[in-house]
């Protein structure tokens, strides 16, 4: 094992965090290149005495006129640029090093230079800071994003004044739009107005010759200057849309879809410091590529390259060889048992169940070198080594026990609140479909009242004519009365489903009689997710009795398998046949994905009953039946009863 040179320190998991949403955009950046800056324009070229006269006028219409800052900022910040190397403004800007030093540390320099010549800083800087701000409303000098956003710029007066020096007719149709959204605040208002005006101070022009790649340029900018992730670029990317200064997607988070990622990308995002170990997963990946899906090859790279190689370069810098010592695999295999908190605080210290997962993905890795080194020796031979997973460290038994163990404790957990669950459940498809009723009742921009809340309706601007929405007028919060609505229906019937068939104890077969028997409730009387999925074949039934029809070829109803079909009859239905696939794609990716609403009804939203524990089910609550459905059933344990259900809505 050899070091390599000048390793640097490991990252932490925050700043890994950040630069991989950095690294998000970077495709559209590419796209989208900025303007670039400049330095000589006719502004930046002005004499001195012409420089001094606009911030002069710049600031005589601003609050500082009346604390003297007029007087003294504008000729104090001149004698200061005139001592910096450069022939235009701009150029003695750059020059100084205030723009690199942000803010508020570029008044250093000036506060230096002013003690060398005896002027008080106090009084002297202050004017500076001011005119300082003018120049750039003024286009004598244009301060980068960065310090225009870490402090440069917060100020209104700055808004104002560059709006009235630059593109007073630009701003004040951008400030129309706005006013006319009745959906806006007015912090969105003004903060959107501000961003315009910084990107104009920087990059000169006026708000109609603003580019996409500007609008990147200052999301990447206030990401950096701001720590904190950049949120309401829509508000002024669709203002721009709108008034025709750009041409894009519909929607700014729309410009980062650039297709799927490359090998490249997946390996790059995780920064890893050895080359020569980056390029071989990147190999790796574009060797598996034509075999796997995007979304395969993207876990794949994710644990070869997060879980796998970037975590040993955290903990073990230098290493530039996948020859692992035993002590740095054994180490790294102990790390793998439990997350580092990459992924929130919350999970920091607890197991990762894809513990074996991961360790079978890096063995076939090298093994998959072993291999094709025997084919190609020129470009693999050189990274076939010993594989540091042995073979009993992926063997299924011990991780099939602890599923079952899992699974158990769950539903011991879980079963006595389903009463209450469903009893919350039930009331909040009541109170929705009252609100939906009530607001398709009212014209948009009317008071309504149902379920014991007052909601003011909402014009529907783009979209389907039978959306609604509708704001509460004391938060505030905007909400799609219709989506909450058929949340909320999908939500009770995910759980009548769960709550009538004994899903969790028995599984497949009793899921599966439990569609069938609908059918008794009522002619067609039941959901359309339900209807999709049987009565598919009146030919050959694996019945209730057990009896097998003569055309059916079907496992046994005890066990089956995601991916086969079983066929299930009733002799006052007919027959159909269920395709396990099918039904569970239909489950997890239609009905759980309210798992978070199901949570909420209980416990955030203040549904819950006496005796509820609310945190019960907050943590994939479909997960026990999907995993049953893999797994097996127990038969004869009911759950909470086998009566028949007729979901109608």
């Amino acid at each position: 094992m050899t070091a390599a040179a000048g390793a640097q320190a490991p990252a932490t998991p925050a700043s890994s965090r950040g630069r991989d949403r950095r690294s998000l955009w970077q495709p559209a950046r590419d796209r989208f290149p900025a303007r670039p800056g400049a330095t000589h324009w006719p502004g930046a070229a002005l004499p001195r005495a012409k420089a001094q006269r606009e911030l002069a006028r710049v600031l005589a219409g601003g609050r500082s006129a009346r604390q003297g800052y007029a007087r003294v900022g504008p000729g104090a910040l001149l004698d200061w640029l005139e001592d910096q190397p450069g022939t235009t403004w701009q150029e003695r800007w750059l020059a100084s090093g205030a723009d690199q030093a942000g803010t508020p540390g570029w008044r250093e320099l000036p506060r230096r230079w002013l003690l060398e010549r005896g002027r008080p800083p106090a009084y002297w800087l202050a004017g500076m800071s001011v005119a300082m701000r003018a120049a750039a409303a003024a286009d004598i000098v244009r301060p980068s994003m960065h310090w225009l956003l870490g402090g440069g710029a917060a100020n209104n007066h700055f808004t104002q004044a560059l709006a009235a020096e630059r593109d007073p007719a630009g701003f004040a149709r951008l400030q129309g739009l706005l006013d006319a959204d009745p959906e806006l605040s007015a912090a969105a208002r003004r903060v959107t107005v501000h961003r315009a005006a910084v990107i104009v101070a920087a990059k000169g022009g006026t708000l109609g010759e603003v580019t996409i790649g500007d609008l990147l340029a200052e999301h990447a900018a206030e990401e950096q200057a701001l720590r904190r992730p950049c949120q309401g670029m829509q508000v002024i990317y669709g203002a721009l849309r709108a008034m025709g200064v750009i041409d894009g997607p519909a929607a700014f988070r729309q410009l980062r879809a650039a297709g799927p990622r490359t090998p490249e990308q997946m390996i790059d995002r995780y920064h890893l410091a050895c080359q020569p170990v980056r390029d071989l997963l990147v190999d790796y990946l574009r060797e598996r590529q034509p075999a796997l899906d995007h979304s395969t090859l993207q876990q794949l790279g994710y644990e070869l390259g997060k879980l796998f190689w970037a975590d040993i370069e955290q903990h073990h810098p230098g290493i530039s060889t996948i020859h692992l010592p035993d002590d740095v695999a054994r180490a790294w295999k102990q790390r793998l048992q439990v997350k580092d908190g990459s992924g929130g605080a919350a999970q920091a210290g607890t197991e990762r169940v894809s513990a074996r997962h991961c360790l079978t993905i890096v063995r076939a890795f090298y093994l998959d070198i072993a291999q094709w080194a025997l084919d190609d020796p020129s470009r693999w031979a050189q990274w076939a080594v010993p594989c540091p997973v042995r073979p009993q460290e992926i063997t299924s038994r011990k991780t099939a026990q602890h599923r079952k163990s899992r699974m158990d404790a769950r539903t011991r957990e879980r079963l006595p609140v389903l009463p209450a669950l469903a009893s919350a459940i039930g009331r909040q498809r009541k109170d929705a479909a009252a609100l939906l009723g009530a607001a398709r009742q009212a014209q948009p921009g009317q008071e309504f009242t149902a379920a014991g809340r007052t909601l003011v309706r909402l014009p529907v601007r783009s979209g389907s004519p039978l959306k609604v929405w509708a704001r509460d007028p004391a938060t505030g919060e905007r909400a799609e009365l219709t989506v909450q609505e058929s949340y909320a229906f999908w939500a009770w019937a995910a759980t009548e489903v769960l709550r009538h068939t004994d899903a969790f104890s028995r599984g497949a077969k009793r899921i599966c009689e439990a569609f069938f028997c609908f059918g008794c409730s009522g002619p067609w009387d039941v959901s359309p997710w339900v209807r999709q999925v049987w009565w598919n074949s009146r030919h050959g039934a694996c019945g209730l009795d057990g009896r097998v029809g003569s055309g059916a070829s079907a496992p046994a109803c005890g066990g089956v398998d995601l991916g086969h079909e079983l066929a299930v009859g009733c002799p006052c239905c007919g027959e159909f046949v269920a395709a396990f696939f099918e039904l569970k794609a239909e489950v997890g990716g239609l009905l759980f994905e309210v798992g978070d609403l199901l949570a909420e009804c209980v416990d955030v939203g203040g549904g819950a009953e006496s005796g509820f524990s609310p945190g019960l089910l907050a943590e994939g609550f479909g997960e026990p039946f999907l995993e049953l459905l893999d797994a097996g059933a127990e038969a004869g344990r009911a759950f909470v009863g086998g009566e028949q259900v007729g979901l109608q809505r």
